[in-house]
């Protein structure tokens, strides 16, 4: 009794993980992963406990395997014993009852191996795609930092880092740069925090084992201000002094780069000094704005040339990437061009992962062609990068005015209007505020801000189409009736739906439809 006592405490970490005996690491890994699917900390703590032990004794175990000992338990040992508690159970009732920990532990693992194993295999046979997992992948890692308690974000951190998607080496590099760039802008709040949420080591080491980013610091500083990358460095190595010789006698990149940098202003100079020298005629400098072509096309928007305003800001090369590819998206979405103006805005979006205006203007096309939750998705993460009226009033009337019940929010849609407002006292925003309040059912304050939105744009003479719009909201409101836009199948063709979040150089909106009555 006292022997079966002692083999019901023991921990068979093959029959949780499903696999059989391997000193593979990485099979183990992906077999862990399997199992936290189907035992969730949330959901299920003492499975998830159980499996991280197993995890551990498994990779405890794997060196042992390959060096040839001999491991107690095995794959075919916990078969037998199954079958031998399932006989037990059926022929003797009483010795059931003292064997029971044995019995019913052993056949419970040998009921679960066969259907880990096919989930195992199901994985295996649907690896998912790159893309979708580096998508996955970086959600999940924006999600984990937004956490602002520690113990969560530990865990949820070290589930991430454990990703069987990881281990893949095209979703590792497809994913590598993303991922930099979020831990060094996280590291940067973390730091300014008045106790650090975990020490920067502690995270930054993690990432490091997985992406291996000081062997790529010449490609870092194609891509990440110097800063940056020194923030991630130092980190890992507090001793890093900048410009400090390596201990090999090397140098470090950046005093490379600076050096090369001095010689290169000392030679222009020197070239700059020979000429005006050598020479006794010189030519007044040609006055030149790189901004020329980017303003005319705004001014070509703005009259509703969006053709040539895409010409011409084609032609700004010298502008900056991200305006010159705004205004063209939309010049696009004038031009009824939906598809094309999606596909350029969401890649700006990716291109600016860390720039408010990208999001925002993503935004703007989703909510352009009646997606209102992924709109509402893409002010949420501009809001997050940095807070501006302009995408406040925008996820403001996407949650006060859209047509999916799901993701209407009139109270969130009220407090994102006023803070607006507050900042900002225009008549969009307080066009907005009146659609936040009708949508909580306050209609009578929704009738006195939509009068009020009234009176300012008949003060800033703004356009009679919009001003037209308002009044149609307003009789909406006296009656009871709050503003909804219509679904995608209806909204393809129309801008009716796009919030007033654009800046004032480029033209306004097409004017929000009226309720129906």
């Amino acid at each position: 009794m006292a022997r079966r006592a002692a083999c019901a405490r023991r921990v068979n970490p093959w029959s949780v993980l499903g696999i059989e005996p391997t000193s593979d690491e990485a099979a183990i890994r992906r077999a862990y992963a399997v199992q936290l699917k189907l035992h969730r900390p949330q959901v299920d703590p003492e499975g998830f406990q159980r499996v991280r032990e197993a995890y551990t004794l498994a990779l405890h175990w794997a060196p042992s395997i390959a060096a040839g000992d001999r491991v107690a338990h095995t794959a075919d040992a916990d078969d037998a014993e199954a079958d031998a508690a399932v006989a037990m159970a059926d022929t003797d009732a009483d010795a059931d009852a003292h064997a029971s920990p044995v019995a019913v532990g052993a056949a419970a693992a040998a009921r679960s191996i066969e259907g880990n194993r096919q989930a195992a295999r199901e994985v295996a046979e649907a690896p998912e795609d790159t893309d979708a997992a580096r998508a996955r992948l970086l959600d999940d890692f924006e999600d984990v930092l937004r956490i602002e308690a520690r113990d969560a974000f530990v865990q949820r951190f070290g589930t991430w880092c454990e990703d069987a998607a990881l281990e893949r080496y095209d979703v590792r590099r497809a994913l590598s740069w993303d991922v930099f760039g979020q831990a060094s802008q996280w590291l940067a709040r973390n730091a300014a925090r008045r106790r650090a949420l975990v020490p920067a080591p502690n995270f930054v080491a993690p990432l490091e084992a997985i992406f291996h980013w000081r062997d790529d610091e010449l490609e870092l500083s194609r891509w990440f201000d110097h800063d940056d990358i020194e923030r991630m460095l130092v980190a890992l190595d507090p001793t890093r002094a900048v410009g400090r010789a390596a201990p090999d006698g090397r140098q470090s990149i950046s005093s490379i780069a600076r050096q090369v940098l001095f010689f290169v202003g000392v030679l222009l100079a020197t070239t700059l000094l020979i000429g005006r020298c050598g020479s006794e005629v010189r030519e007044p400098p040609r006055r030149f704005s790189v901004g020329e072509p980017l303003h005319a096309a705004e001014a070509a928007l703005r009259k509703g040339e969006a053709e040539r305003a895409i010409n011409l800001a084609s032609s700004a090369r010298h502008a900056d990437a991200f305006e010159r590819g705004e205004l063209i998206v939309r010049a696009r979405l004038t031009l009824g061009q939906d598809a094309r103006a999606l596909a350029e805005a969401e890649a700006l979006r990716v291109e600016s992962m860390f720039l408010p205006a990208a999001h925002l203007l993503a935004g703007d096309v989703q909510s352009h062609i009646g997606d209102c939750a992924t709109a509402a998705a893409r002010y949420d993460t501009a809001l997050g990068l940095q807070w501006s009226a302009d995408a406040g009033n925008a996820l403001a009337w996407t949650l006060a005015t859209c047509h999916a019940d799901a993701v209407r929010d009139g109270n969130r849609a009220v407090t994102l209007a006023e803070r607006a407002v507050a900042a900002a006292p225009t008549a969009t925003h307080i066009d907005t505020l009146a659609a936040a309040f009708a949508t909580r059912g306050d209609f009578d304050r929704a009738a006195l801000e939509q009068q009020r939105a009234l009176d300012h744009a008949s003060a800033h003479a703004l356009d009679a189409t919009q001003r037209a719009a308002m009044r149609a909201r307003l009789r909406g409101y006296t009656a009871g009736q709050p503003y909804r836009t219509d679904p995608p199948s209806t909204t393809a063709s129309t801008t009716a739906s796009t919030p007033p979040s654009a800046p004032p150089s480029t033209p306004p909106s097409t004017p929000r439809t009226p309720p129906p009555t």
